[in-house]
């Protein structure tokens, strides 16, 4: 079991913005909350203590990223990689849009879908 609890008809939170009750629908147990918190912090701190170095990313739903780490906060790993001419990668902004600079596309990976990271010399 995964600690998780499908809240049911008779189970609300209160919402304080509104006058509507919400219905919970998900709810995590507190352990698992607790290790997915401890797992989020480890995650962190490995990052940050590599940034500014080269290296492989791989997902969990498979993608590969080489780049070097700019920067991580509680959420994201922001990668810059480089692009070359008509491959964009997953870069929020197409190349005919302002701000785009070739060769300076960074990129916010999600720590949560980070399965590997691997140092590239």
């Amino acid at each position: 079991m995964l600690g998780i609890k499908a809240g049911g008809a008779n189970e609300y939170m209160v919402n304080t913005t509104h006058s509507a009750q919400a219905q919970t629908i998900l709810q995590l147990e507190p352990h698992v909350e607790k290790t997915l918190l401890k797992v989020r912090d480890h995650i962190h701190e490995i990052c940050k203590r590599f940034t500014g170095r080269y290296v492989r990313i791989r997902t969990v739903s498979g993608e590969i990223y080489e780049g070097t780490i700019v920067g991580v906060d509680r959420r994201h790993l922001y990668l810059q990689v480089s692009s070359m001419a008509g491959d964009y990668g997953r870069a929020f902004s197409p190349p005919f849009f302002p701000p785009y600079y070739p060769g300076n596309v960074i990129l916010p990976l999600v720590l949560f879908e980070l399965l590997a990271i691997s140092l590239l010399y």
